[in-house]
């Protein structure tokens, strides 16, 4: 092995890969950045060959594979022999230090490949950096195909693509032509649809809406008062920003703007970024006709990517809002999250409480990175059950259908003994010999808890993630998932005043105004 070095980005002054002599002053730099998805990462690789093969310049493809523990690496290296590996040895996004590993017997000669790709590199990060981090070291990898200045009008990109994404053939020679259309467009981004419909439109050009400090499909003034109201299918839209699942960058636009915030992690990096690229006076478009399949966001939604998704949109808000603006959001935001992670703890939902108030309180201290709370300990049922002391008895909560079809089938597994010491907490039909309703009132909710009291309800069995009704017995709760595992937390009235005790100081910071997080950090420079 020999390692790079010069500068404190750990590079050498001399390109680490042999490249063709005109990729230094044209070409593409695709990254795409990888975590235990080997199975899917295939199909993606082969789409990007494929788009490759049918645009103008050449296209030089980095993966990052941030710490996969499923074998991607291994996989990656023999299946696709890169031109070169690194290993990146450093936890920190924003400054790696590469190492070159040996090539492999066999790698095929700089400039012979037949994938339709100019070069391929591999770099192995040696931690999970998330999103942004593997975004972060692919960029820093990409600045040496790009090697020397810029020439003037030099057509060198980025291409930013998800290792779950699918890119049509002709994407990239959309977007590529897109961007020569005008030399003041900075950032070109794709529509997504669903791969079960290539026809449908699940995200296009997005806004950040200054009123709200949300994103939106329609920029603020826009009326969107019908749901239903035809949006355009084809042709170029301005937008504020686009999804970096499938994005195309100027190398101009990004040196001018800075890369990424290395604090996100996850969620936002790609937002705040389009946004501060328009602020340097670069378009930001979306070319609909260039298309990628992608699975719906809401299948990604978690109480751990909602984490990411409420802690970063602060430091969104502090870049690119008014101070006054940003205070009024920030004040209203931090209360409406100490009163939420009151209600969840209430709700059985400890977990996300305990991450509603992280989020709030690692946002106005900027600490930025992975999330360090450890996740609830997950049991099987039977070893769950296993657990209970002798004649405990089991809270089943059963708000609706879905949650229905859950209880059944864990009834259906719990021993006998055992069912016969639950009770059913229900609105919706259940088969079941014990069962309660669900009461809105409080005088309902006081007499529900005085006649659990009387049960001796060890836990509290959460199904479908949903307890919509306070409930303050139980020492735990258990949330059970549609594979049968269950995921053991705290519960009761204890973690209630825990949380509160943790909300206190969220609502106190935004009542006496000390709602600003410190000065972001210096952005980072291609």
């Amino acid at each position: 092995m020999s390692a790079l070095s010069d500068s404190s980005l750990g590079l050498q002054p001399e390109p680490f890969v042999s490249l063709p002599r005109e990729a230094a002053g044209a070409g593409v730099a695709a990254v795409m950045v990888t975590w235990n998805r080997r199975n899917v990462l295939e199909s993606s690789i082969r789409a990007v060959c494929e788009a490759a093969a049918r645009a103008p310049l050449p296209v030089h493809l980095i993966v990052v594979d941030n710490a996969s523990t499923d074998g991607t690496g291994e996989h990656l290296s023999e299946r696709w022999r890169p031109d070169s590996q690194l290993r990146n040895e450093t936890a920190r996004p924003e400054s790696p230090k590469f190492v070159v590993l040996e090539p492999a017997a066999g790698r095929r000669p700089s400039g012979a490949r037949d994938d339709g790709l100019a070069s391929f590199t591999l770099v192995r990060n040696s931690e999970n950096l998330g999103g942004c981090g593997g975004y972060l070291t692919g960029m820093l990898a990409a600045r040496r195909i790009f090697t020397g200045p810029a020439p003037k009008d030099a057509e060198r990109m980025l291409w930013l693509i998800d290792d779950d994404a699918t890119v049509t053939p002709d994407c990239l020679a959309k977007m590529l032509q897109t961007m020569r259309s005008d030399a003041k467009i900075g950032a070109v981004g794709s529509r997504m649809a669903d791969p079960a419909n290539p026809g449908s439109t699940l995200e296009g050009p997005v806004y950040f809406s200054h009123k709200s400090g949300l994103l939106t499909p329609t920029p603020d003034h826009t009326p969107d008062d019908d749901p239903d109201r035809p949006r355009p299918t084809s042709g170029v839209v301005e937008a504020d920003l686009c999804a970096a699942s499938c994005l195309l960058v100027r190398e101009a636009a990004a040196a001018d703007a800075g890369l990424w915030d290395h604090r996100y992690f996850i969620n936002g990096d790609d937002a705040e970024w389009c946004l501060r690229i328009k602020s340097k006076g670069w378009k930001v478009v979306c070319d609909l006709d260039a298309v990628h399949l992608h699975e719906p966001w809401s299948a990604k939604v978690s109480p751990v990517r909602e984490y990411y998704r409420r802690r970063n949109l602060f430091w969104l808000w502090q870049r690119h809002l008014p101070r006054d603006r940003y205070r009024a959001l920030a004040r209203e935001r931090l209360l409406k999250y100490a009163g939420l992670c009151v209600r969840q703890a209430a709700r059985r939902k400890r977990y996300e409480s305990v991450l509603t108030e992280r989020a709030a309180r690692d946002a106005m201290r900027s600490r930025g990175g992975r999330l360090t709370v450890p996740a609830p300990e997950r049991l099987e049922l039977e070893e769950a059950l296993r657990r209970l002391p002798r004649g405990a008895s089991v809270l089943l909560v059963v708000p609706g259908p879905r949650a229905r079809k859950m209880a059944e089938r864990w009834l259906a597994q719990a021993p006998k003994e055992l069912v016969e010491r639950t009770i059913a907490l229900t609105s919706t039909a259940i088969d079941h010999p014990c069962k309660l309703p669900m009461h809105g009132s409080r005088a309902g909710l006081l007499r529900l808890h005085a006649a659990l009291l009387r049960r001796r309800v060890r836990a509290v069995v959460v199904f479908d993630g949903r307890c919509e009704t306070p409930i303050l017995i139980g020492r735990e709760t258990w949330r059970a998932d549609e594979q049968g595992a269950t995921a053991i937390e705290p519960g009761g009235s204890l973690v209630v005043l825990g949380s509160l005790a943790g909300a206190i100081p969220l609502a106190l910071r935004a009542l006496f105004g000390r709602t600003s997080p410190p000065p972001p950090p210096e952005v980072l420079r291609w």
